[in-house]
């Protein structure tokens, strides 16, 4: 194949990766499809505890993640007749994804480096990196990298009726919603 040609066809899929990226947005505040899958899902402990995880895509940054993530466990809450939830347990994961390519001209190939962090409550973290290296044809001689981060926030939350404990990591599960969905109705008027 010519130079120009493949030239040709390397711009065509540049352009239409580029106009798929931009139609790009963040992980609505919605059930997840599967678990591990942007969205929300949650996993009963005992009849008063539950697991609840909300995991984001690479446009959604980690507040809002973590946002979704209460939103959650005071809707679970709710759902199930208590008026308030401590967070027992939390837990932050960090994945970011790296991408190296190009730098060549003609066949290349790429590789992604993925890095996964795991924090609980206290603080410990746990890092994992991995990699992948695959063929691409969109040599030119220019190389580049770019890095995308997601998040996911577990939180394992114990539930109860008033009155509630006097500690700082139990909520109204009332007000946490109330307070939440303002946040997200602002941020969708932005």
């Amino acid at each position: 194949m010519s130079f120009m040609k493949q030239f040709s066809r390397t711009m065509i899929m540049a352009g239409v990766v580029l106009g798929l990226g931009a139609c790009a947005s963040q992980t609505p505040y919605q059930a997840a499809e599967s678990k591990g899958t942007p969205g929300y899902y949650e996993t009963i402990v005992t009849k008063d505890r539950y697991r609840v995880t909300f995991k984001g895509n690479s446009i959604t940054d980690r507040d809002t993640v973590r946002d979704y993530a209460m939103l959650r466990a005071a809707e679970v809450t709710l759902e199930h007749g208590f008026d308030w939830f401590e967070t027992v347990d939390k837990e932050t994961d960090k994945d970011t994804r790296t991408t190296t390519s190009g730098g060549a001209i003609g066949p290349t190939f790429q590789t992604t480096y993925y890095t996964a962090q795991s924090c609980d409550a206290l603080g410990n973290c746990d890092t994992a990196v991995y990699s992948a290296t695959t063929p691409t044809y969109f040599g030119g001689g220019v190389t580049t990298t770019t890095s995308r981060d997601s998040y996911a926030v577990t939180l394992e939350i114990r539930m109860g009726n008033n009155p509630k404990p006097d500690a700082a990591a139990a909520y109204e599960a009332k007000s946490v919603a109330q307070a939440v969905r303002s946040r997200i109705r602002s941020a969708q008027q932005d």
